[in-house]
């Protein structure tokens, strides 16, 4: 039985450890059965003493025995609670790193096993079978820590620095810069639409507003499609940049060009067939990104094997954390659902798949939606769904060119 295993237990018999690190180490899924029985006999203990702060090893193996009558003469427990009772770890920042550790000395263990199917044929193994298993081990890793440690002791200066330091700034949208507010770092954000609506147009048309802004600071936008031709979404961004069509440019390359140049020059980066996290976190540590957008995001793979609800869920809260670990900002595009078609003002509740997932993961939402109404082809309404940024709220109409991938702003 491994120290480690035995000092998470020992640990356990104090309530607030318990209650901090119960979940984590109970989840684990190949602890052993033994050690998997005092976890459940110490969770027996505490919900029928709900007013006990501690338990003593004597009193955990009397109510063990007490539980389990058929074991209470076997060896192996009764030289587990003689080897618990010597270990004490009073280091709270020790007791996280030991957590971690029996999470990842577990989780290894098990692709150890893959690899050893996999080299001697007994079965061939998948990368997302690896994936899923690292997965499991980063959400494992995630919920361990000491409360002492996640809590903001920021002074007052720092913070008015930090929550009114520059933004990037909506292109040409004095409403969304109004209401929705500029977009700061370690943000998620979510725009959708149906389909033909025009959420890529709306995308490329302000990446190059947050592109231009970037523009000799040494930062990127970094433009990520899994969906459509990613030359066609860059030369749709020229039209957008020079507000001509794309007939009118074909005779002026050399001028587009040099326009790009001076504009944009290298800040804004299009890469496509990015249909997976990893890959998309790859290019995300490569580039130094201000940020980053996922077209679409909700079909971007992710090792889990939960329900398309949940699995959304879950992929929204890996953007979340990604634009907190690269201080960046995350912008992913999505689908309305059928109920949204022909439907001018959006609301959350015309998410498509995930209506509450999504939501409870992001900072703030963008429907864009058009009516089907004779004369109103070209009309497009952006409706704020959801504004942790300035908390404001809204609808204002834009008048959509197609051609040249530009949205005006109706005053």
């Amino acid at each position: 039985m491994a120290h480690s295993d035995l000092t998470v237990v020992r640990s356990l018999l104090d309530r607030d450890i318990y209650l901090k690190y119960y979940n984590t180490i109970s989840n684990i899924p190949n602890l052993s059965k033994e050690i998997k029985t005092l976890l459940k006999t110490m969770s027996s203990y505490y919900q029928r003493y709900d007013a006990v702060n501690s338990v003593s090893m004597d009193e955990l193996r009397t109510y063990f025995e007490v539980e389990n009558p058929m074991l209470k003469d076997s060896t192996i427990y009764n030289d587990l609670f003689q080897n618990i009772k010597g270990i004490n770890v009073d280091n709270p920042e020790l007791l996280a790193d030991i957590v971690q550790g029996v999470a990842w000395d577990h989780y290894l263990s098990q692709l150890v096993v893959l690899g050893e199917q996999h080299i001697s044929d007994v079965k061939k193994v998948s990368l997302d079978e690896v994936d899923e298993i690292i997965e499991k081990y980063r959400s494992t890793i995630n919920k361990v820590g000491d409360a002492e440690y996640e809590v903001c002791n920021t002074s007052f200066r720092e913070l008015v620095k930090i929550t009114s330091g520059d933004g990037l700034l909506w292109r040409k949208s004095d409403w969304l810069n109004k209401r929705l507010g500029q977009i700061k770092v370690q943000t998620l954000g979510h725009v959708f639409a149906r389909p033909d609506v025009g959420k890529t147009a709306f995308a490329i048309y302000h990446s190059l507003g947050f592109a231009h802004q970037l523009k000799g600071s040494g930062k990127v936008v970094l433009y990520c499609n899994n969906e459509e031709s990613i030359e066609r979404i860059r030369s749709r961004s020229y039209c957008s940049l020079l507000n001509r069509s794309e007939e009118e440019l074909r005779e002026m390359g050399d001028w587009a060009d040099q326009q790009w140049n001076e504009m944009i020059g290298d800040t804004l980066k299009f890469i496509g067939g990015v249909s997976h996290i990893d890959r998309l976190e790859a290019l995300m540590k490569h580039f130094n990104t201000a940020a980053v957008i996922v077209d679409q995001g909700p079909k971007i793979q992710i090792p889990t094997k939960e329900t398309d609800v949940k699995r959304l869920q879950i992929l929204y809260n890996r953007y979340r954390e990604m634009a907190k670990k690269y201080d960046t900002r995350v912008i992913a595009l999505g689908q309305a659902d059928s109920q949204a078609e022909g439907k001018l003002v959006l609301t959350k509740n015309n998410l498509d798949n995930s209506k509450v997932g999504i939501p409870g993961e992001c900072d703030w939402m963008l429907g864009i939606g058009q009516s089907l109404d004779e004369g109103m082809e070209g009309t497009r309404c952006a409706s704020i769904c959801k504004n942790k940024l300035t908390g404001k709220y809204g609808y204002n109409y834009y008048q959509f060119d197609t051609s040249r991938c530009q949205f005006k702003e109706d005053r």
